[in-house]
């Protein structure tokens, strides 16, 4: 019974000796609580795309065309816009667009106004002598122009109105294009031998348009229609130097006379400017009243100019004349001088 005690024993010292030598273990540590991250969430208030604003289109100056295709009427003392739609057939509203008008209530004596038609004129009962007349324009010297214009030369013309009645002075105006300030150009107040004034013509690009008022004793007017003038472009006068005829041959008995066969000989001249055709002509000298044949003409010359010329189709012979003109554009021309020929 006492040796399993004492193997007992002995078993436990040797368990604790076997404690007390070795090194003791190192304890684990317990993990250490981490600091919590807080998100904190912040509400984000929705976008909104404001609606657009709605206003007023905007304005668009668009530029006002006067009512050219209206005849022209002065304006008159004692003349509102007013009474003149009313006399001719319009509105004050139409009268001022149709004149680009920026203030109805500021017209001034001698404004020239686009009308729809020609107003009457106010009644006076003391007139004794009658309304005023008058007819139309007429320009001298002057050609036949567009629409039933006239187109007139650089310097002095006459202007005349015709069918003036019982008026005491006519006014002579000038519109130039585009605008609406007419220009006096003369006046006459000695009706008894017509209505006319002298007008310098000097600027070349000249478009304006030109009328005539009649204005009797007690201020009652009276106006032609406007029309359409404009200058004639200046064109430079033709040249033209010497003629020549061959073959040919000097007579000798006259020097300055050329002896011509019955055949084709041509006809020249040199010095030609400036001009758009050259006639060339003949006529004889031997039969008494002759009058003169054109013999043909070059068109376009620059500086020579000829034509062939048969005499033996002339039935014509014996002594005549031949000489050539250029013309130009505007009726313009130059001569040569006559060269005797002796045909034969």
């Amino acid at each position: 019974m006492r040796r399993p005690i004492f193997a007992l024993l002995i078993v436990s010292l040797a368990l604790l000796a076997c404690n007390l030598t070795s090194s003791p273990s190192t304890p684990t540590p317990l993990p250490r609580p981490t600091q919590p991250t807080i998100i904190f969430v912040t509400a984000t208030p929705p976008r909104f795309t404001p609606f657009p604003t709605v206003g007023p289109a905007p304005v668009t100056n668009i530029p006002c065309v006067p009512q050219t295709s209206w005849p022209l009427y002065t304006v008159q003392s004692g003349d509102t816009v007013a009474n003149i739609a009313s006399r001719t057939g319009t509105t004050i509203d139409v009268l001022v667009s149709a004149n680009c008008l920026t203030n109805p209530s500021l017209i001034t004596v001698g404004q020239a106004l686009r009308v729809p038609r020609l107003p009457t004129q106010p009644t006076a009962t003391t007139n004794f002598g009658g309304s005023p007349a008058i007819g139309q324009i007429v320009i001298q010297p002057a050609t036949a122009g567009t629409g039933g214009g006239f187109v007139v030369p650089l310097g002095t013309v006459t202007v005349y109105a015709t069918g003036v009645a019982n008026a005491t002075v006519v006014t002579f105006y000038i519109l130039p294009t585009g605008t609406f300030n007419p220009i006096i150009i003369g006046r006459d107040d000695r009706l008894q031998d017509g209505a006319a004034v002298p007008w310098v013509v000097s600027d070349a690009s000249l478009n304006v348009q030109i009328y005539a008022v009649a204005t009797n004793s007690i201020n009652q007017n009276a106006q032609t229609i406007p029309v359409q003038v404009t200058a004639q472009q200046q064109v430079p006068a033709p040249t033209i130097g010497t003629l020549s005829i061959t073959p040919s041959s000097v007579d000798p008995v006259t020097p300055n006379t050329l002896i011509l066969p019955l055949a084709p000989v041509t006809i020249s001249v040199t010095g030609v400017q400036n001009a758009a055709k050259v006639e060339f002509y003949f006529v004889s000298t031997a039969i008494a009243g002759s009058q003169p044949i054109k013999l043909g003409e070059a068109l376009n010359p620059v500086n020579t100019a000829g034509i062939v010329w048969n005499t033996s189709t002339m039935g014509v012979t014996g002594t005549g004349l031949v000489w050539a003109v250029a013309r130009n554009s505007a009726g313009q021309s130059a001569t040569t001088a006559s060269t005797p020929v002796n045909i034969r």
